[in-house]
């Protein structure tokens, strides 16, 4: 017989006794109120640890007597969890065999991983002869999983966990898309990682379901390998981009309104300003802005960026195209005569013909094409530019386009000895009131006089 087994039977001999003693309750019964107590909470986390403070043991539990000192824990776990392990962390440890008891019941090596049903709250006695000061630690073993699926933008990385396997066994392969291991290429590490890295790029699929195996640690379950998949989402760069692009205060606004988009990445978003506001959109005045933009893959991938400068207008903005004209139809060429007020520019629209040397020159000459000409008229509109945020103003001028034909017939005296005729003026076109022109006998038709 080895010195384990016979440390077993001592202590199994021990609580025996206890039974004996304390009555037919034996591993039912709860510890005395001399006995340190500790609540132990690891329901948030499946693979986690806790620290109890210094403690020395006392009291009795399970029915133990004599010198025998205890101490409780109540444990209460994930329902991912599937076994824990209770050691001694600090302090000196006791002599002899190190068992533990779940509710009073058969004794566990200190040490080991122990296989629990339930999240509890599991109560925990551990006991020895004599008073030892300690720390004890508890820990939570999770169940074999991998996960949770995460999302990885262009040019970021991320990490794929695997939890409750032995790390020697682990083994990691892409299964889907395409056939298997086809994308093992995005993995840091195939073997013997319970953390792997993985890098998108613009060749990465939409998403990759990876597979891990491996043997658990808790030893629960009853096959010996354990595999699980996690799925890996690549997508596109964030970026962000502020609107209006050129923010600006009209004439009279004390305000302008920023709004933060997120363009790609793994939405939804986040925002951080500069002015400290949280929210996508904010109400500034006068200045430079900028606002970073998250994601939910933050913080495998920084936030992006953006900056915008706030100006204003200290006066309107107008638009002014010039007085209407009137042209004759033998002008080949108009000349158009603008003014912007407050906006950097403008630009004419609205004829069909050509603006020379461009649409933007306020003094353009415009040249009007045949429908307009046998139309008679065009509308021209000047709409300014670089107004910001504003709006813009427009203007209009009518080109009235007219034909003008003078006729002129004339008629001799008929009888001998006269020296006077008719003469008939027909006005065809043109634009009244007519101007008049005096023109003497002999500009009209010299041989139209005559004396006789």
């Amino acid at each position: 017989m080895d010195r384990k087994t016979t440390r077993i039977i001592t202590y199994l001999l021990i609580i025996g006794i206890g039974v004996f003693l304390g009555g037919s309750k034996g591993y039912s019964q709860a510890c005395d109120s001399n006995t340190p107590s500790f609540i132990v909470d690891l329901s948030n986390n499946p693979d986690s640890a806790w620290i109890s403070a210094d403690t020395n043991r006392a009291g009795f539990c399970c029915g133990v007597t004599g010198n025998v000192r205890c101490v409780e824990f109540f444990v209460t776990l994930s329902p991912d969890a599937e076994a824990i392990i209770f050691d001694i962390w600090s302090g000196a440890v006791p002599g002899g065999a190190l068992f533990y008891q779940i509710d009073c019941g058969p004794p566990s090596q200190v040490g080991d991983p122990l296989c629990l049903s339930g999240v509890g709250p599991h109560r925990i006695t551990f006991c020895k002869p004599g008073g030892n000061t300690n720390e004890y630690t508890i820990i939570s073993v999770p169940k074999p999983s991998a996960g949770p699926d995460i999302a990885v933008n262009d040019g970021c990385s991320g990490s794929l966990i695997a939890n409750g396997f032995n790390v020697p066994t682990i083994s990691w392969t892409s299964i889907f898309p395409g056939l298997i291991g086809d994308y093992n290429s995005f993995l840091s590490c195939a073997f013997a990682c319970d953390s792997v890295t993985t890098t998108a790029d613009a060749f990465a699929p939409p998403f990759v379901d990876y597979q891990v195996c491996g043997t658990p640690i808790g030893g629960c379950d009853t096959l010996l390998i354990v595999c699980d998949t996690m799925r890996v989402y690549f997508n596109t760069e964030l970026t962000s981009q502020i609107s209006p692009i050129v923010p600006t205060l009209c004439l009279g606004d004390t305000s302008v309104t920023l709004t933060a988009n997120g363009i790609g990445g793994t939405p939804p978003y986040s925002w951080l300003w500069s002015t400290g506001d949280t929210t996508q959109s904010v109400n500034v005045n006068t200045g430079t802005y900028w606002v970073l933009v998250g994601d939910t893959s933050y913080p495998s991938c920084p936030p992006a960026t953006d900056t915008v400068v706030v100006t204003s207008f200290t006066s309107a903005i107008t638009a002014d195209a010039g007085t209407d004209q009137t042209v004759c139809i033998n002008n080949d060429s108009i000349q158009l005569s603008g003014t912007i007020t407050a906006a950097s520019g403008g630009v004419w629209s609205g004829g069909s013909g050509v603006f020379l040397p461009d649409s933007t020159n306020l003094n353009a000459t415009y040249i009007p094409d045949s429908t307009e000409i046998s139309g008679g008229s065009v509308t021209l509109m000047l709409t300014t530019t670089g107004n910001g945020s504003c709006p813009a103003d427009t203007d209009a001028v009518t080109i009235s386009i007219i034909s003008f034909t003078l006729t002129v017939s004339k008629n001799k005296g008929t009888k001998c000895g006269e020296c006077k005729g008719d003469i008939h003026i027909e006005l065809t076109g043109g634009a009244t009131p007519y101007d008049t022109v005096s023109v003497t006998p002999q500009q009209l038709d010299e041989d139209f006089f005559w004396s006789g």
